[in-house]
C-alpha cells in the first residue's frame, strides 16, 4: 500500500496476521509457491522477504538504485527476480544471497518481471517503452524479444502448462496479446478494455484467462 506497508491475512477467519512495515509504498507482494515466505517489492528500493506464516521478516535484498516495482518467485521457490523503475532486472539467489545477476537489455523502467511456468527456465520482462524481452533463466541471454504493443507493457503471464505467454498493454494500447511462449510467435489479440490493462492471470487449466484494467472492469 501507499500507507508504506503490506498486511498478512487470514482468509478463513477474515483477520489480520500481520502489519510489514516498509520506508515506502509497497508495489507489489508476492508468495514463494510453497507458500512459506513472502516477499515485498517498495519504493525504498528494496524487497524483503518474510516468513509467511508468521510475518516475521527475514532478509533484505538491496541493490536497486530505484522503486521495485514487480517481484516474483521462481517455481521451486529458490530464485526471486525483481523489476525496478532503475531499468534493471535481476535475479536473487535465496539459497547463497550470492550478489544478484543483472539481465541487460532494458533503458526504462520494468513493469513486470514473471518466470515462466511450470519449469522456471524462462523469464519475461517488460518496460514502460512497450520492450518485452523473454530470457534463457540458466545462461542469462535473451531467446527473444515480443513486439506488437504500441504502449507500456504493464502485465504479463505464463499459462500453468508453459506453452502460451499473455501481455496486456498500457494507455495507449489498451491490448492483452497472445503470443507462443516456446518462439514468442503472435496468436491472436484480445480487444475490449478502455484502460490500461494492469493484471492477468490464467485459470489453472489453461482454457481461460482473467484481466484487469483501469477502466475498471475485469474480463474474462
Amino acid at each position: 500500500s501507499w500507507d508504506h506497508t503490506a498486511k498478512l491475512w487470514d482468509t478463513d477467519a477474515l483477520t489480520k496476521l500481520a502489519t510489514l512495515d516498509h520506508a515506502g509504498a509497497v508495489w507489489c507482494v508476492a508468495f514463494s509457491p510453497h507458500g512459506r515466505r513472502l516477499a515485498t517489492a517498495c519504493s525504498d528500493h528494496t524487497v524483503k522477504v518474510w516468513e509467511a506464516a508468521t510475518g516475521k521478516w527475514l532478509f533484505t535484498l538491496s541493490g536497486h538504485t530505484d522503486a521495485v516495482f514487480s517481484v516474483c518467485f521462481s517455481p521451486e521457490g529458490s530464485r526471486l527476480v525483481t523489476g525496478s523503475w532503475d531499468g534493471t532486472v535481476k535475479i536473487w539467489n535465496l539459497t547463497d544471497h550470492a550478489e544478484p545477476i543483472p539481465l541487460p537489455g532494458h533503458s526504462r523502467s520494468i513493469r513486470c518481471v514473471t518466470f515462466s511456468l511450470p519449469d522456471g527456465r524462462r523469464i519475461l520482462s517488460s518496460d514502460w517503452a512497450g520492450k518485452v524481452i523473454v530470457w534463457d533463466a540458466d545462461t542469462r541471454k535473451e531467446r527473444f524479444a515480443l513486439e506488437g504493443h504500441t504502449d507500456s507493457v504493464d502485465a504479463a503471464a505464463f499459462s500453468p502448462d508453459g506453452t502460451l505467454i499473455a501481455t496486456g498493454g498500457g494507455q495507449h494500447d489498451q491490448t492483452i496479446r497472445i503470443w507462443e511462449a516456446s518462439s514468442g510467435h503472435p496468436l491472436f489479440v484480445l480487444k475490449g478494455h478502455t484502460g490500461d490493462v494492469h493484471s492477468l492471470a490464467f485459470a489453472r487449466d489453461g482454457e481461460r484467462l482473467a484481466s484487469g484494467s483501469l477502466d475498471g472492469t475485469i474480463k474474462l
